[in-house]
């Protein structure tokens, strides 16, 4: 099915999500994305999901709730990536002690019916970051793979918000596209549908 990502995320689905009138469009858009899926061998790409918004409103959730959805339902080969974690491992796999390599890491994503990418643009972009992304996302555009990405940054390009005096240029918060690079975040707006998730921090409610 997926990684041990979904370590704490086991018993989300989309039946037990909590839903608000904030929350309601993007719990309604998960469940269609359920409803008309297909493998790429099977039939047409269904489009991705990009799930924006802040800390604990239950973005991750609904990535987990479809993910188990499918699986259930169709037994397909999904994987669930997040983005610090993958990062982490692949800069592992290059010491000389490595037990996995570079390829052994991305193939079962790159090749998976359906990948989440959890919280796409928390790692400080670098070269090798962008470079990185550039695989995955890119990979992943290329197969014209299903894909469900969560992000806390606003779904804006490169520089997005950026005029103004010199004060609200310092404080102006990143975008996503400030941490995925121009071209990749071009590509996710091929790829998915945007959905804007707020509300209160459901994580501190419990």
């Amino acid at each position: 099915m997926c990684s041990s990502d979904l370590a704490g995320f086991r018993d989300a689905t989309l039946a037990n999500f909590k839903t608000s009138r904030t929350t309601e469009t993007a719990h309604l858009m998960a469940r269609r994305f359920v409803e008309e899926f297909s493998p790429i061998a099977v039939g047409p790409r269904v489009p991705g999901l990009l799930l924006t918004g802040s800390v604990g409103v239950g973005k991750t959730h609904l990535a987990a709730g479809i993910i188990r959805a499918l699986v259930e339902k169709l037994g397909i080969e999904a994987r669930f990536v997040d983005v610090r974690e993958l990062l982490d491992r692949l800069r592992s796999s290059y010491g000389d002690d490595a037990r996995e390599s570079h390829g052994q890491i991305l193939y079962p994503i790159l090749s998976a019916d359906l990948v989440v990418i959890d919280e796409l643009g928390a790692a400080r972009p670098s070269d090798w970051v962008f470079e990185t992304i550039e695989l995955l996302i890119g990979g992943l555009y290329n197969r014209m793979a299903p894909v469900v990405v969560t992000t806390n940054l606003a779904n804006l390009a490169p520089g997005a918000n950026a005029g103004g005096n010199e004060y609200a240029r310092a404080v102006r918060q990143e975008t996503l596209g400030d941490r995925i690079g121009a071209r990749m975040w071009s590509r996710l707006q091929q790829m998915c549908i945007s959905v804007d998730m707020t509300g209160p921090d459901q994580r501190g409610a419990r």
